[in-house]
């Protein structure tokens, strides 16, 4: 899978200047399908997420941002990855790409009450304030390790859902997002090429991280379903119409992301252009 910041560079550069004239491309009134299938799936909850750990991620590095540019980075990469504009476009993604005979199909699954059990076991526990718990469950589990059986059983699901595949498109687009702050912030002497290899060195180490993370999520979050519910969850994953959803699912995230970096890196060059012509 190609990473996200190979993507992002080439959004960049192709779109960065067209980007600062034009207005975002946005869903102007979402189909009832489109937006039901953004509820039920999670992909709002998870979206409105994001937000949070774009802006968690800039200012844990706002050291090393100019004193004088720090709340206004701040704010442009939270406004350009806020929540609303970022299902926005993925509502935008899912009507453009929705296939009506899978759609029903899906749909008519995620309405099902098994189905409805698991996505909110998911949401409940999806929130920054259960990942004290988690790590705390994962190093449990170094003393009482799932079994065989369970473990497969979420590998199955996070394989077929694209659940860690997804969680490195966020957390590359992240780190560009940072790196792009701050090379703007410093005058750009930084290449998008540097940029590049700055988030692919880590690139190893942060798969590592997002799966087991991944993984112990989904075990902590699935702890009390049995595993027939689960086998029945991966099961549907993994047929056509579970693959089509898994991947519209990581689709509009990357969709979302895509946007949100021509965003970024407009704003970025128009709001650093207006406060250097302030201090002049």
């Amino acid at each position: 899978m190609r990473h996200v910041a190979q993507q992002v560079s080439r959004l960049l550069v192709a779109c960065s200047i067209a980007a600062l004239f034009a207005a975002p491309c946005l869903a102007s009134e979402p189909t009832e399908e489109a937006s039901e299938f953004l509820r039920l799936s999670g992909l709002d909850r998870y979206l409105g997420a994001i937000e949070h750990q774009f802006v968690d991620s800039i200012t844990s590095r706002e050291e090393q941002i100019p004193l004088g540019n720090r709340s206004l980075l701040i704010r442009v990469v939270a406004e350009a990855h806020s929540a609303h504009r970022l299902k926005q476009t993925a509502l935008s993604h899912l009507d453009e790409q929705f296939d009506s005979r899978l759609a029903d199909e899906v749909l008519s699954w995620l309405r099902s009450p098994a189905i409805l059990r698991i996505t909110k076991l998911t949401a409940a526990t999806s929130g920054p304030e259960w990942k004290p718990h988690k790590q705390a469950y994962g190093r449990a589990l170094q003393q009482r390790a799932p079994t065989p059986s369970r473990l497969a059983l979420v590998q199955r699901v996070d394989s077929a859902s694209k659940a860690t595949d997804t969680g490195i498109r966020v957390a590359e687009a992240a780190s560009m997002a940072v790196l792009s702050a701050l090379n703007a912030a410093n005058g750009y002497p930084m290449t998008t090429e540097a940029l590049e290899r700055e988030i692919d060195s880590r690139g190893a180490q942060r798969h590592s991280t997002l799966y087991r993370e991944t993984v112990v999520s989904f075990l902590y979050s699935y702890r009390d379903l049995p595993d027939p519910a689960l086998e029945h969850y991966a099961e549907f994953l993994e047929t056509e119409a579970g693959q089509w959803y898994s991947e519209l699912t990581a689709g509009s995230v990357a969709a979302a992301l895509g946007l949100a970096a021509r965003k970024l890196e407009a704003s970025l060059r128009r709001e650093l252009a207006v406060s250097r012509s302030q201090w002049q």
